[in-house]
């Protein structure tokens, strides 16, 4: 008798087992159809598996997912229906039932269903939160809104229903309620700051946006909570208004009693995003105000990098800035004296301090690149090479002083400086390829065009290194060029004219190579130099014959795409003709789908012609 009960005790196992195994084979057999996108055959499998055990939840959902794919919205309800009188007190099933009824075009009985639900269960914030997911995944944004608005305010902790309405209100293009809203949070959770100006800068791009939630920022800025008053500036920086976003900055001081050091990091901001005017305001604020600040030093030298950058912006207008080459004039003396002066001070008043090195540097800066005083300016970067080899603009004192050499046709000189900064570079691995692109450089003007190879090489070995793309330009001259090194030879003489900016000894030159039929690869880049010489000297009419024929060989030219992107640029800045600008730029989209210029042409062609529409 026992061993016939152990012989059925061991059947009932093994049958059940059998079952249990064959039930998970046919699951993963329905999910992989699902994946595949075979919803009829994975029907059949889940119809036989809920039958199996109509209570399996894994089964049910699967089955309804199958259904709502299928449009088989009836089944659906059925489905869930019969479900419903298993779990009648799951109010996601009643979500799902009004998700298919929605997708049946109900809406009205979708909604009824939603709210009898949330009647009929007891008082519970999250239920109001999952019916609300599920009008959301049927975009019903509105109805949403209401149910979590309802949800928030039986809620002990509101904080995840007010991010769920900041959503939707953003959504809706509620900005005035999202920002309410945002503050709302930001008064309860001073600590969530950075999460709420990163939500809050997300979206008032949109029309409207900006403009509406400083208004209501600005209800805050009296709260004893500072924030409002770094999101108020914040706002304002995003709207272009730096003076009240100085004024804001100033507050903020006041109330920490920083002694500066806010409007110091407003001034630096505004630095870095070239707004000199205010950057220069704002750091002689500091100067004037704060005597003891411990940004002091700082702000003096910011001070006097705003009033220089200022002198730079004269020179890098856009009507100039789209030559390739760039002739930027000569400023007198007057105007670079205030510049000189507030670094002179610096260099006086912090001797051998960071504040001073750095104004060593930028003094040197002055000299050679609005003065073109190229003793004045060796002497201050050779004071930073002889004294201050520790300090990290030390290797920019080398690259500068390596270009004073050129530009005054020293290039044994320059090779040897560079050289020398190499060696000191280790400790800044940033630096190490701009100084071989230099030395690159140099190499082919000495027409030492293996040693130029060798440092490129080391630049090609990081092809996301920002010097990559000259380091390939120059590599696939001379490559192409190697059985005609005389007229490289040549090509390389024009290049170190064109550094030294003497354009008409280089001009002369490239004419030579064109004039050359054994030149073949270099006439065409020589050609291109010289519509860029050109168009430097303002003689557009020249420029645009040789643009026109580099462009009409495309199939031969590997440089068309780019001569239709500069005959462009002559017409929309030199000749002011934008109807050919635009005609220009749309031939090099037909022609040259795949150019590098491609997304700038597309954006300005929008430009040019909204320009043309308000004529």
């Amino acid at each position: 008798m026992y061993k016939y009960f152990l012989l059925c005790t061991v059947l009932f196992y093994a049958t059940s087992f059998s079952q249990q195994q064959n039930q998970h084979n046919n699951l993963l057999l329905g999910d992989a159809l699902i994946r595949a996108g075979e919803f009829e055959k994975a029907k059949e499998i889940f119809v036989r598996l809920i039958q199996s055990d109509p209570k399996n939840y894994r089964y049910f959902n699967s089955l309804n997912n199958i259904y709502l794919q299928l449009k088989d919205y009836d089944a659906s309800l059925n489905l869930i229906k019969e479900r419903i009188k298993y779990f009648n007190r799951d109010i996601s099933l009643y979500g799902m039932l009004g998700n298919t009824y929605y997708l049946t075009g109900d809406e009205k009985k979708a909604f009824s269903v939603w709210e009898e639900a949330l009647n009929s269960f007891p008082p519970n914030a999250f239920n109001y939160r999952i019916i609300a997911n599920y009008a959301i995944e049927r975009r019903a944004f509105e109805k949403a809104i209401e149910y979590l608005e309802k949800g928030k305010t039986i809620a002990e902790e509101k904080k995840i229903f007010s991010y769920d309405l900041t959503n939707l209100y953003t959504v809706t293009m509620q900005f005035k309620k999202a920002a309410e809203e945002y503050c709302s949070l930001l008064e309860q959770y001073p600590s969530e700051y950075q999460l709420i100006k990163s939500r809050i800068l997300a979206y008032v791009n949109n029309p409207g946006a900006l403009k509406t939630t400083i208004e209501v920022v600005k209800n805050y800025r009296n709260s004893q909570n500072i924030n409002f008053l770094y999101l108020l500036a914040e706002l304002y920086i995003e709207d272009k208004n730096f003076n009240e976003a100085f004024s804001v900055y100033i507050k903020i001081d006041e109330k920490k009693q920083s002694k500066g050091t806010d409007i110091y990091n407003f001034a630096v901001r505004m630095l870095n995003s070239n707004v000199n005017d205010k950057s220069a305001e704002a750091f002689k604020f500091i100067i004037d105000n704060y005597p003891n600040s411990p940004v002091l030093a700082n702000a003096k030298l910011g001070y006097a990098k705003s009033i220089e950058f200022d002198l730079q912006n004269a020179m890098n207008k856009e009507e100039l800035t789209w030559k390739p080459l760039q002739k930027y004039p000569v400023f007198d003396s007057t105007e670079t004296n205030r510049v000189l002066t507030a670094y002179l001070e610096l260099i006086k008043s912090y001797p051998n301090s960071a504040v001073s090195v750095e104004a060593l540097f930028r003094v040197g800066k002055v000299y050679a690149d609005f003065l073109n005083n190229y003793p004045k300016a060796e002497y201050y970067f050779l004071q930073i090479i002889k004294n201050y080899k520790l300090f990290p603009i030390v290797i920019d004192a080398y690259e500068e002083e390596a270009n004073v050499k050129i530009k005054t046709g020293n290039l044994i000189s320059a090779k040897q400086i560079l050289s020398e900064a190499l060696l000191s570079a280790n400790r800044y691995p940033s630096k190490i390829n701009n100084i071989n692109m230099d030395l690159a450089r140099i190499n082919f003007y000495l027409g030492n065009f293996n040693d130029a190879k060798t440092y490129l090489n080391e630049i090609l070995k990081n092809m996301k290194d920002n010097n990559s793309n000259d380091a390939i330009e120059l590599s696939t001259l001379m490559n192409s060029s190697l059985n005609d090194s005389s007229n490289l030879q040549i090509y390389a003489e024009a290049e170190y004219f064109l550094r030294q900016n003497k354009l008409r000894e280089a001009l002369s030159r490239f004419k030579n190579i064109t004039e050359n039929p054994d030149a073949l690869f270099l006439k065409q880049a020589a050609k291109l130099r010289m519509a860029e010489i050109e168009i430097s000297m303002d003689n557009y009419d020249n420029s645009i014959i040789l643009l026109k024929e580099i462009s009409s060989d495309e199939e031969q030219n590997i440089y068309a795409d780019k001569a239709l992107y500069l005959l462009g640029k002559i017409f929309e800045f030199g000749k002011k003709d934008y109807s050919m600008a635009i005609q220009t730029y749309e031939t090099l989209l037909t022609k040259f789908p795949d150019s590098v210029y491609i997304d700038e042409v597309r954006k300005t062609i929008l430009k040019l012609k909204k320009i043309g529409n308000s004529i």
